[in-house]
């Protein structure tokens, strides 16, 4: 970056990928130098001292014009209750990536994603298990998700999910050129996860119904299921039908 003039890469840069490799007062020095980035991977490892981070991370980020944005879940934590960052990115943020170290999926933290009333696509890298109780309570606060894809290890467990938008897939050969294909809109594991949940809406629709047709929670509808409780004209109404549509959905 040092032999381009520095108004051409403030302009220039749209899309930045900075991974653990990168010393945290490095990120800080490339972030202020690209003003409009709106695809950003922030991978660094901010909490390397018993300290934490040597500085406020959510300036590092809150004047930037984001649309995508890769992050370890302790980062998002830090800056999620930022004024700056809940005016600046939560209000147009639509596709965020967060990645659970195995502290992460011990504590599951509570994640304030309500904040987010763009957000369509959700990502969360797993190397451990993470209870399917926990992964609705983070979907269930996106009012206009449409899908949600958990790249795991292979020793992760793909669990069954009452939310036909989680989409367990394994995690990328290489991260950074799976993100940098979503970036650039190629193919990419958002392009498998997607198709996935266009294939689970179609045959929810098949079975009788619409995703806007279910005018129960979702709990009870599992359970009714279940426990074959009748639900508008009986058990082979539409309803019934979408909901076994539903809970059969395996990955």
């Amino acid at each position: 970056m040092k032999t381009l003039p520095p108004a051409f890469i403030a302009q220039s840069v749209r899309k930045l990928c900075l991974t653990v490799s990168v010393k945290p007062s490095t990120a800080a020095q490339i972030l202020s130098a690209c003003p409009n980035v709106d695809g950003l991977a922030l991978w660094v490892d901010f909490w390397t001292e018993d300290t934490g981070p040597p500085f406020p991370l959510a300036p590092l980020i809150s004047s930037l014009p984001l649309r995508s944005l890769s992050v370890p879940v302790q980062f998002f934590q830090d800056v999620a209750n930022d004024p700056m960052v809940q005016q600046n990115i939560c209000s147009r943020l639509e596709t965020l990536d967060l990645v659970f170290w195995e502290a992460d999926t011990d504590t599951q933290p509570p994640l304030p994603l309500h904040i987010l009333p763009r957000l369509y696509r959700l990502g969360i890298v797993v190397h451990e298990n993470l209870p399917q109780q926990y992964l609705l309570s983070l979907t269930s606060q996106c009012v206009a998700l449409r899908v949600a894809s958990v790249l795991a290890d292979d020793h992760v467990d793909t669990i069954r999910t009452e939310d036909f938008r989680i989409v367990f897939q394994p995690y990328p050969d290489v991260i950074t050129l799976d993100w940098e294909a979503l970036v650039r809109g190629n193919h990419s594991s958002w392009t498998d996860a997607e198709a996935i949940v266009d294939a689970r809406r179609m045959e929810i629709a098949r079975a009788g119904g619409t995703l806007s047709f279910l005018p129960l929670s979702l709990p009870f509808l599992i359970e009714a299921s279940r426990e074959q409780i009748p639900i508008g004209a009986g058990s082979g109404s539409p309803n019934m039908r979408l909901i076994r549509a539903i809970v059969g959905f395996r990955q």
